[in-house]
């Protein structure tokens, strides 16, 4: 595996990441945390598993295609665990009502590293179809969850100062 491959696919996932989680966790002010964080990752792994996706099918030399909904079924676990185990232990939930910067870089660096391994794993000589549509529906999930889960935290009387 070339480094500009391996290096460029992880910087990808990096970036998507991030913006994923930081686009969403300031949504924590106005809802709980039982909300917000895992909403945070799923819209994080979905970016991170999009972005890793698409620099894998650039920059790969040999002409393989990433298979894009196991890239995300992937990562999606990863972070669905992630946020079980910053929600379910004491102490970093502790954290989350306060400054996030930490637990927000560690998770952004899990799944990035989840979508970009996920990457190098799941290639295929095999062109798919509807991979542009796939990706528009799935950036699409992302950016429809967002106010769906506020709107059913609301619902529940998880909202509010």
């Amino acid at each position: 595996m070339r480094l500009s491959f391996a290096l460029g696919t992880f910087v990808a996932a990096l970036i998507g990441s991030a913006v994923g989680i930081f686009l969403v966790l300031p949504l924590g002010l106005i809802a709980s945390e039982f909300v917000i964080f895992p909403l945070a990752l799923g819209v994080a792994g979905i970016l991170a598993s999009v972005c890793a996706a698409w620099a894998g099918n650039f920059l790969a030399g040999d002409g393989t295609r990433t298979r894009l909904l196991r890239v995300v079924w992937g990562t999606e676990v990863v972070a669905a665990f992630v946020a079980v185990v910053v929600l379910g232990a004491a102490s970093l939930r502790v954290v989350l009502l306060g400054p996030l910067i930490y637990v927000a870089i560690g998770c952004t660096v899990a799944l990035g590293t989840a979508a970009c391994v996920r990457t190098w794993r799941f290639r295929s000589a095999e062109r798919v179809a509807g991979e542009g549509r796939l990706t528009l529906v799935l950036l699409a999930l992302a950016v429809v969850s967002v106010p769906a889960a506020i709107f059913l935290a609301w619902l529940a009387g998880l909202t509010g100062a």
